[in-house]
């Protein structure tokens, strides 16, 4: 759904880009983290999926960052 929303946006000014990131993919974030600090408590936190999730969680504002700026990528790289 994301990368949907981002290849729908490709190519518009920055202002634009962060507008519909704003109206559409910020409400998607917001139901994502519960979710995935939900899924963390069923995992273990040795394993793969456990680890990705704390890895995620704990990068939550870098990787979130591209809401409301739209000159930054959508991608985990911008969040390093």
């Amino acid at each position: 759904m994301f990368y949907a929303i981002e290849d729908r946006i490709r190519g518009l000014p920055a202002t634009q880009r962060a507008a519909v990131r704003q109206s559409d993919t910020r409400r998607l974030i917001e139901d994502f983290k519960p979710w995935l600090e939900a899924r963390l408590l069923e995992v273990s936190k040795k394993f793969g999926l456990g680890k990705a999730i704390r890895y995620t969680l704990n990068h939550w504002d870098g990787l979130t960052r591209f809401i409301d700026d739209g000159r930054i990528r959508s991608s985990a790289a911008s969040s390093r």
